[in-house]
């Protein structure tokens, strides 16, 4: 189904392609918007906007616009817009047959992209088991999850896959005779470097907002260290002061070379300490965001949807590990998982807005406002 639309939009006139992307980039937002907002909220619904006009579009011109979009953009807001429905559905709402119609025609369209499909299934999977142990199972959540699991058959059977994948092979010649424990390492390495050796500012905003949640709401100097820490990783080793580091800290200035074709620890230098010293910094930089996820949230449901949703965006990249085009294929693949870093920072700016004064909130917007603003005027002037 996407390949159909691919072909299709290459053979119709650019201006209806002009038009229609934007609308469906406008509905990720909307989605968002729906499924994570607690209730209207304009300011929130600001961030939003701010955080998707930052997201680096330049990455999906690699391998054509119109393809990139179709295969990542358009499912995944397709399935976020299904998931709407699911959410009414869980909270016993009103819904109707034309909703049904659309939801289920959206989902059909998002699980022809199989990351997607496994995403959703999960989401499904786990709406189906709450919905049976409340006693009230609703036949829209078992032909989501029935769509879902025909996705993954029908692209685990779909010839074109294979030969796809044997031609792909040429971006990685010997990645057949990679073990998978290599192969996990190259996916997690691979994955966490993109944001904390390589400055981003999606991960740099979601690391402010949860340094500001936690270093106001505790006391204990622990628990303020902690905060403190994914944002320095940001800005230390992303190089947003290499003129600083460089000079102070050469060794660490140059962390991120240490990161090879088969990932940080190799048949060369697993011997050596100091090659798994990368490694454990990108490790406990993870660890250390989902514990400051807890911090915030704390004992609630918001925790369990924050770690779900960065699970299942990180789990998103980490399939490409068994991918011959995990490095071919740039940043695009990492496109759900920076979408779940928006939402987890839309999560957290909601809780920031209950604590903090409406003052500080604004003025934090209009500064994630205007780094909106400057990183999509750097968008246009790099076309």
């Amino acid at each position: 189904m996407i390949e159909f639309f691919v072909v299709a939009f290459l053979k119709m006139p650019s201006i209806i392609w002009r038009i229609l992307n934007p609308i469906i980039l406008g509905l990720l937002g909307i989605a968002i918007s729906r499924l994570f907002l607690e209730k209207t909220n304009r300011p929130a619904n600001w961030f939003i906007v701010f955080l998707l006009f930052i997201y680096p579009y330049r990455e999906m011109l690699s391998a054509g616009w119109v393809t990139i979009s179709i295969n990542y953009l358009w499912p995944l807001t397709f399935g976020l817009l299904s998931l709407v429905t699911l959410k009414k559905i869980l909270l016993s709402k009103k819904i109707s047959l034309i909703a049904y119609i659309l939801s289920g025609l959206l989902l059909l369209f998002a699980v022809n992209q199989e990351i997607m499909a496994v995403s959703l299934l999960f989401v499904f999977l786990a709406a189906s088991a709450y919905l049976i142990v409340k006693k009230r199972p609703h036949w829209f959540v078992f032909l989501g999850l029935a769509l879902c699991i025909g996705g993954l058959i029908f692209t685990l059977t779909a010839p074109g896959n294979m030969i796809r994948r044997n031609v792909e092979t040429r971006w990685f010649i010997d990645f057949n005779n990679i073990s998978l424990v290599e192969k996990l390492e190259i996916g997690i390495s691979s994955t966490l470097a993109q944001y904390i050796f390589n400055f981003n500012f999606l991960f740099f905003i979601f690391s402010l907002l949860l340094f500001i949640a936690v270093f106001t709401k505790y006391k204990e100097p622990f628990y303020k260290i902690l905060a403190i820490f994914p944002l320095a990783m940001s800005l230390i080793f992303g190089n947003a002061f290499h003129v600083i580091v460089d000079r102070l800290f050469p060794h660490l200035a140059t962390i991120d070379t240490e990161m090879s074709k088969y990932g940080l620890i190799t048949l060369g230098n697993f011997t050596n300490l100091q090659s798994y010293i990368p490694f454990f910094l990108l490790f406990m930089t993870a660890l250390i965001i989902l514990i400051l996820v807890y911090l915030e949230f704390e004992n609630t449901w918001k925790s369990l949807l924050a770690f779900s949703v960065l699970s299942l965006g990180f789990t998103s990249r980490l399939i490409l590990a068994f991918s011959p085009t995990i490095y071919a294929s740039g940043i695009r693949t990492h496109f759900i998982l920076l979408i779940s870093i928006i939402i987890c920072s839309v999560l957290v700016f909601q809780s920031l807005s209950k604590q903090k004064s409406r003052q500080f909130m604004d003025n934090l917007l209009i500064v994630i406002g205007f780094i909106a603003g400057f990183s999509y005027l750097n968008f246009l002037m790099s076309l």
